[in-house]
């Protein structure tokens, strides 16, 4: 047993500010993704699924948008949706043009408000962030650009949302009224398993 104090704690994961991805990378994160809908190790740090999201959807918006496929991005970390996420009822067939227009909505609705959307609408195709972030990484991880991408509808939250920190998340006071039910507070603690990544100690 080893007995520390929160500071060294802190000291010991700290991560440096403005941590860059190459291209290799970003595809190495798309196909982890494939396989498993959840947080990711890359290089010497770990993505959340939101973080994921974003990342994707930088390279997509690069690749699509004319600027050519980028040497490297830079990691931005995000928070998970506030609001119930949208699940679709049938699987989701995303174009280029989808993809491309999902990908420039998402970055522009995080760079304006920190946290993921919970819901895409691109040209009739409506869809949740897991959706998104799952064509995104089906495409991106193919041996060339595909011009469609199928993806089933997602739970709306990764596989983490399983840990009782989200799974369980509740609050009570014993000032609430009686019946009092912290729903919203559980769909937010939930959510937030987006944001979930393990530390890397140095």
């Amino acid at each position: 047993i080893r007995v520390t104090t929160l500071g060294e704690a802190c000291d010991e994961h700290a991560e440096p500010s403005g941590q860059w991805l190459t291209r290799t990378q970003v595809r190495s994160v798309a196909k982890q993704i494939v396989k498993k809908f959840d947080h990711v190790q890359i290089a010497d740090t770990t993505l959340s699924a939101a973080d994921a999201l974003f990342l994707l959807s930088q390279y997509v918006e690069f690749t699509l948008g004319g600027d050519g496929r980028p040497g490297h991005l830079q990691v931005r970390r995000t928070i998970g949706p506030v609001e119930p996420v949208l699940i679709p009822k049938t699987s989701v067939i995303f174009k280029r043009a989808n993809l491309l227009l999902g990908a420039r909505q998402l970055v522009h609705y995080v760079n304006g408000y920190g946290r993921l959307p919970h819901a895409i609408r691109v040209h009739g195709l409506d869809c949740g962030p897991g959706e998104l972030l799952l064509g995104l990484a089906k495409a991106i991880a193919a041996s060339a650009f595909p011009d469609t991408v199928t993806v089933a509808p997602t739970a709306g939250v990764p596989d983490c949302s399983a840990i009782d920190c989200f799974a369980r998340a509740t609050a009570g006071s014993g000032h609430a009224p009686p019946g009092y039910r912290p729903d919203q507070i559980h769909m937010q603690g939930l959510q937030q398993s987006w944001s979930y990544r393990p530390a890397v100690r140095r």
